[in-house]
């Protein structure tokens, strides 16, 4: 059954793990939305959301949500739902509500916005699925794959999907001719979305390479709950490392001409009202010609550099970093760009990261098959295809199959590095989008080179 705040508001409840250990033997759901008669940093505050009962701790984040509720005989609820903390993970609490006269009437709440989160990608790898299933866990937005199909159809395994192509974005008036447009502008995919779906408050795009580091998706939540929607001055921009930028940032010259100030940001994340995503667009179209002109060097302005800088330089738009609403969640040492350093790569899905504990999203995270894709391109490209090949001699159990180090190794000792990417896509993916999958391993780099510039 869903619940509502009328359903759980002044009632006083038993709280236990699943087990039947005593967590609280009384404890009271306040109007202002506190947990009273109780004291944990677990159980601060609450909140229905999607019909679903919701306890936070004392920073906003979500510790249970109980998705599961029933009447007993004589009409009291019975709440279950998984402990999402960093601790206990996957121990089940239990509440019980305890005999009281009537609940006072609640205030209204705060209204949660209206939510797109979108998962930008060019391919349905299995990183994408790991992620979609984190994110399908929340009942409070809608989830789609936002896939880029320009190079043609893409299967999301029942998820529903927005297409967008490079023809997609020309009809919305914006200019497609440079080369790597989609990746160079990587707020083209948003702009299509809104297009496909008006109607939302907030549109929040992901990279497929980002991880939330909880394994589900109260992180995200969080951020959305501190928008502050309902209230006079909503986020507008929400995204990460926003900073005036660097002045030997690459790119700040093609930004320069436009603005006055050049903002940047990080686009592995990023959340967009839908007053700014117009305003965007707009900015988009009133430059559609400049990619071509002297004024921005004969380069578009990268998405970095733009989606910022126009709305600082438009005003009356509210912008935030991740940083702002949940200090210390992000760090430049888990949550930054593919460093050309083969000490440094990639991460890998299902790996340890060796993260802080406060570290809520990581990136770029890969898949096996991305992983050593892109690692291979690295050696390549730095000529370490021997040093490549040792690191995958030592192994990493558990991690990456021994048949896809096996096809690596056996094509590096024939000195034909490029067959190792397209024999352990074939076999991962029963030859599903290998040679896409081969060639956006030297695509991704040079874009993730660009961030040095961006102060921390």
């Amino acid at each position: 059954m869903l619940l509502s705040d009328e359903a759980v508001c002044g009632k006083t409840w038993r709280l236990t793990r699943g087990d039947g250990s005593l967590l609280a033997g009384r404890l009271r759901l306040g109007l202002d939305h506190k947990v009273a008669e109780y004291d944990c940093m677990n159980e601060r505050g609450w909140r229905v959301a999607g019909g679903r009962l919701e306890l936070l701790s004392e920073g906003g984040m979500v510790t249970t949500r109980f998705d599961q509720a029933v009447r007993d005989a004589d009409g009291r609820l019975h709440l279950r739902g998984v402990f999402l903390g960093a601790a206990s993970r996957g121990a089940e609490n239990i509440m019980r509500e305890l005999a009281e006269l009537a609940a006072p009437r609640v205030a209204a709440p705060v209204r949660w916005p209206r939510v797109a989160m979108l998962v930008r990608t060019h391919a349905f790898t299995r990183k994408v699925a790991d992620l979609m299933a984190v994110l399908s866990a929340s009942g409070l937005w809608d989830l789609y794959v936002l896939a880029d199909e320009s190079a043609g159809p893409i299967a999301t395994a029942g998820y529903p999907k927005l297409a967008h192509s490079l023809q997609t974005c020309r009809e919305l008036g914006l200019d497609a001719a440079q080369p790597g447009t989609l990746w160079h502008c990587g707020d083209y995919a948003l702009y299509c979305a809104v297009a496909a779906l008006p109607g939302y408050d907030v549109y929040a795009m992901l990279e497929s390479d980002v991880h939330l580091t909880r394994g589900n998706p109260a992180f995200l939540e969080a951020l959305i709950a501190r928008l502050g929607f309902g209230g006079d001055a909503p986020i507008d921009l929400l995204t990460s490392y926003l900073s005036p930028a660097q002045p030997d940032w690459c790119w700040r010259a093609a930004a320069q001409p436009r603005y006055a100030e050049v903002l940047a940001c990080f686009f592995p994340f990023v959340l967009v009202s839908a007053r700014a995503a117009a305003a965007l667009l707009d900015g988009r179209r009133q430059t559609a010609g400049e990619a071509a002109g002297e004024a921005t060097g004969g380069a578009a302005i990268h998405c970095e550099a733009y989606v910022a800088s126009e709305l600082h330089a438009r005003g009356g738009f509210r912008l935030a970093s991740m940083l702002d609403l949940l200090p210390g969640c992000i760090d430049l040492g888990s949550f930054r760009p593919a460093w050309e350093h083969l000490d440094e790569p990639w991460f890998l899905l299902g790996d340890d990261f060796g993260v802080a504990p406060a570290i809520e999203m990581v990136h770029p995270v890969h898949d096996a098959v991305d992983y050593l894709a892109c690692n291979l391109e690295l050696a390549r490209r730095r000529g370490s295809l021997a040093a490549f090949a040792e690191r995958l001699r030592a192994g990493r159990p558990g991690v990456l199959p021994q048949r896809l180090v096996s096809a690596y190794l056996q094509a590096l000792e024939s000195v034909d590095a490029a067959a190792a990417v397209r024999l352990s896509a074939a076999d991962e993916r029963g030859a599903a989008e290998p040679a896409s999958r081969a060639d956006s391993a030297a695509a991704t780099s040079p874009r993730r080179q660009g961030h040095a510039g961006i102060a921390s």
